[in-house]
């Protein structure tokens, strides 16, 4: 199950259909460009085997994370990462991640180890960021929603891809370990303090 970011923190749900399909509070279909991307990166998320190196031409870092409580008992993750814009060539990046169950629930029947493999993921999400300037570290704040406990968040920036083939687009993928606190297990605890950079009104309630 993939799952939408939400402004309001309320963790609504969602799903991504590498098929062509984005359902994000109501179903929205890919365009043809997002399609040939995330078919790409599910490629470079994929493919590397254990232990590995990956490229990180574009100075993909993670900068940090907060922890809010979403509906349904679910916990709402804002992150932020950053890239050196410096090191794109590009007008724009694709930014995946992908967040992994560290210890995910144990299978049940034949049905549910049929199932697709996507569904074994906490959370995955893709977007397109605007490259405005190349004049250095660029953050970038995004989220997710998971239930409590231990998480790998795998994180990919990509260049779009070109038309030569012999000019491969640059890339980055990093990992993340994420520990994502139960905020509704009725101890008192709070949420993390964020600290906002600016306010902007919303056009439309």
């Amino acid at each position: 199950m993939v799952n939408w970011r939400s402004a309001l923190a309320l963790g609504a749900g969602a799903a991504l259909v590498y098929s062509g399909t984005l359902l994000a509070q109501g179903e929205r279909k890919l365009n043809d460009t997002e399609k040939k991307e995330i078919q790409a990166i599910v490629k470079i998320v994929d493919g590397p085997a254990t232990g590995q190196p990956t490229s990180n031409d574009l100075g993909l870092q993670w900068v940090h994370s907060d922890l809010l409580k979403a509906q349904g008992n679910m916990q709402y993750v804002p992150f932020t990462v950053s890239v050196d814009t410096s090191k794109v060539s590009a007008k724009s990046l694709s930014l995946y991640w992908r967040v992994i169950a560290k210890n995910p629930p144990a299978e049940g029947g034949k049905d549910d180890k049929k199932s697709d493999k996507k569904k074994s993921y906490a959370y995955e999400d893709l977007s397109t960021i605007a490259i405005d300037s190349k004049s250095g570290p660029m953050t970038i704040s995004r989220s997710f929603t998971v239930p409590p406990g231990a998480y790998d968040v795998v994180l990919v920036a990509k260049e779009p891809t070109g038309k030569d083939k012999n000019a491969p687009a640059k890339m980055a993928m990093i990992h993340q370990d994420v520990e994502v606190a139960n905020l509704w297990d009725g101890e008192f605890t709070t949420s993390s303090i964020i600290v906002a950079k600016s306010i902007e009104p919303l056009r439309r309630p």
